[in-house]
């Protein structure tokens, strides 16, 4: 069963249900299979070479599952493709944001004080 506190999402992939979780190493493996880092691959579109990478990544959580990149490929239905690209996006906002984000403040002290000019020309 899925565990959001823990990063983990059910996905219904091939004839089963199975657990995706994205740990940092994980993360970490998966800019090095697309060779670009992980934000600019979430924010231009990474096509279906990365979601098949994100899932194959992703259920390695699953310690009862032995499969490969080209094995994750062959158990992909081209017509759940949108909903399996929005349980790899769930999966990976998990990951990198946990299951209920703060967006942490600037104290007033840190922001940025405006220059003023000196008036001289």
């Amino acid at each position: 069963m899925a565990n959001a506190y823990r990063g983990v999402v059910d996905i219904d992939i091939g004839d089963t249900t199975k657990q995706l979780r994205y740990s940092l190493n994980d993360l970490i493996e998966l800019e090095d299979l697309r060779g670009k880092p992980i934000g600019e691959l979430l924010t231009n579109g990474a096509g279906l070479g990365f979601l098949r990478d994100a899932i194959f990544v992703g259920l390695r959580y699953d310690k009862s599952t032995k499969l490969t990149r080209l094995g994750v490929g062959d158990m992909i239905d081209p017509g759940k493709i949108k909903y399996l690209s929005d349980t790899v996006a769930r999966g990976l906002g998990l990951a990198l944001a946990g299951p209920n984000p703060v967006v942490p403040q600037m104290a007033p002290a840190m922001q940025p004080v405006p220059t003023q000019s000196t008036g001289s020309k």
